[in-house]
């Protein structure tokens, strides 16, 4: 059957597999319909840039997006580690967001800079459509003006409705907001900032019609009481430390609410506690799942809690009545204080596997909670390796710690959908025993993406395994590993290892690159001798920069003298400023 016979619609369904350069470059300008299907389909889906090269990037913003920015609905841009220095290009040309006149949604990944947020909240001010904003991961120093102005901006848009303001503070002080009231959002997500009561208390006020919040709790208890019930909220996401009492007293004032996710540290609460705020307080409560965890007191009977906690959550208001069921997990170890307790599913899909030696311990109140680990449902799965109930299809992060234990080798399943995988081993393992069991975990991940090498501290050759193959791995993640039993000697790239990358089956296909170099030449040498290598991101210990400031670019030595040599966009990471960004290709 030919393409061009399938109906408009199967068509629209068709371009959702596809990066949204790839697809432009698939079918633009083969024919007229096809031109109007892509204008048709950008006009509901957003325009994503992840992942993109430095030249299909610049490609797609001087080529493609004339064409349809008064089209486009959404955007995502990131400045991430494999692009890092794209949303700065995307502003700073001739095409901007106020000509994007029907733009709804503006996503922003790792904006680390005050000067880069002011920019984007100033060409927003041009944006009367916009519904959805996202600042994803963005990491400052402190908060100041630049964050007031953001808040003072998106609570005065009449239509917005979803937010997203995931900034992460290096230096906690008090986040004081505008005297705004917005009645629009009705969603939003603010995960990581730690609030006083009094600000907090100011943030419920400014938002009445809220119905999904995503939270963190000030860690401390306060007299102060919520002036009245928050009505409208259905869904809370609330981080909790140390004390329940706020998390409880905010719920009591939240009689709608339907669904509830918690992630406490530093304190797990009883089934009992929780089923008398439910039935007391939340009547409507549907869903509920929650990941606690605390570490015990070094006189505590270990065993006793476990057995305490595990009983309050066995009642059949939990098990026949909503069927919410638990899993409790810990060491044996006396060493090991630390004890968890999860609803299951847990949602997860990132997964940690310890090596052979490493026991736990896991009590369940669902009596098929293996089949949980085993569902369309992502889990995060601790595995202890005396049992054979480990099924771990459908993980898409792993971080194990080598060597794994025969059992689990001999019946490792296909990780179709693994992408990330982080690895290290334990002091003195065979070398040979390490690659091996890397090399078969590898060989059952097909569309593996990304490896990253923590510790590999073998017995007799203590050298990052370069002489691995991998038909999918694009991303090498070298800059934190540690060839030594003390972990503070990170493993460095000399002229030698260089040439060994350069000349291996995985530096030749390597498009990401992280690591860190003994002199700026190895930056040369690996730009130049990586034929794919579309983005470094290096630390060369010949570094002259004073790592605690950022300075502009034409004062930094090491940049100038990049520059110099190289072609490509240069720039220093703002969070971790040792690092440098190379933008090859």
């Amino acid at each position: 059957m030919y393409l061009e016979l399938l109906p408009n619609e199967l068509l629209l369904n068709l371009f959702e597999y596809f990066n949204s350069f790839y697809l432009f470059r698939a079918f633009y300008t083969l024919n007229s319909r096809f031109n109007k299907l892509l204008i048709e389909y950008f006009r509901i889906h957003k325009f994503d840039f992840h992942y993109l090269s430095k030249e299909e990037f610049e490609f797609t913003r001087r080529e493609y997006l004339p064409l349809i920015s008064h089209r486009i609905v959404a955007l995502y841009l990131s400045n991430t580690d494999e692009t890092p220095y794209q949303i700065d290009l995307f502003l700073g040309n001739d095409l901007t967001l106020p000509q994007f006149i029907h733009l709804r949604s503006l996503s922003f990944h790792y904006v680390c800079s005050n000067e880069l947020l002011n920019k984007i909240i100033l060409q927003c001010y041009y944006l009367p459509h916009l519904t959805c904003f996202r600042l994803i991961e963005c990491y400052f120093e402190h908060y100041d003006i630049s964050h007031y102005d953001t808040f003072n901006y998106l609570w005065s848009l009449p239509k917005l409705t979803h937010c997203v303001l995931d900034f992460r503070f290096q230096r906690y002080n008090r986040i004081s907001l505008p005297a705004l009231v917005s009645q629009s959002i009705k969603y939003l997500s603010m995960p990581y900032i730690h609030w006083q009561w009094n600000d907090f208390i100011d943030l419920l006020e400014s938002i009445p019609n809220i119905l999904r919040l995503d939270i963190r709790l000030p860690d401390f208890a306060t007299s102060i009481q919520i002036k009245s019930p928050i009505q409208f909220i259905s869904a809370l996401e609330i981080f909790v430390s140390n004390s329940s009492t706020l998390l409880f007293n905010l719920s009591q004032n939240m009689t709608n609410l339907s669904c509830l996710i918690v992630k406490t540290t530093g304190i797990i609460i009883d089934g009992h506690q929780w089923k008398q705020n439910f039935v007391n307080y939340l009547s409507k409560l549907k869903i509920f799942r929650c990941f606690m965890s605390c570490e015990l007191g070094y006189n505590t009977d270990k065993e006793k809690t476990v057995d305490s906690l595990f009983g309050s959550y066995r009642s059949s208001y939990w098990i026949e009545d909503h069927q919410w069921f638990i899993r409790c997990q810990w060491s044996p170890s006396d060493t090991e204080k630390l004890i968890s307790l999860y609803t299951l599913p847990d949602r997860s899909d990132y997964s940690i596997i310890q090596p052979s030696s490493y026991t736990l311990l896991t009590k369940s109140t669902c009596p098929f909670e293996y089949d949980y680990d085993n569902n369309n449902i992502p889990a995060m799965i601790h595995f202890a390796f005396k049992h054979t109930y480990m099924y771990f299809s459908y993980i898409r992060n792993l971080h194990l710690t080598l060597p794994l234990a025969d059992l689990l080798l001999s019946n490792l399943p296909q990780l179709n959908r693994l992408i990330h995988l982080q690895v290290g081993c334990v002091p003195y393992i065979d070398a040979n025993t390490a690659v091996y069991q890397l090399q078969k975990l590898i060989d059952q991940a097909p569309y593996l993406y990304s490896l990253e090498i923590l510790t590999w501290f073998p017995s007799d050759i203590q050298e990052i395994p370069l002489n691995l193959f991998s038909h999918s791995i694009r991303s090498l993640k070298f800059q934190n590993v540690s060839c030594d039993t003390n972990r503070n000697n990170i493993s460095l790239f000399n002229g030698h290892k260089c040439f060994l990358l350069i000349n291996s089956s995985l530096g030749i296909q390597c498009e990401f690159l992280s690591l860190i170099v003994r002199k700026r030449t190895n930056i040369i040498d690996l730009v130049n001798g990586l034929p794919n290598l579309r983005t470094l991101k290096v630390h060369s210990k010949d570094d002259q920069c004073e790592y605690h400031s950022v300075k502009p670019s034409i004062e930094d030595e090491l940049i100038l003298w990049l520059q110099a040599r190289l072609s490509c966009l240069i720039n220093r990471d703002m969070r971790f400023t040792k690092f440098i960004h190379l933008w090859i290709r």
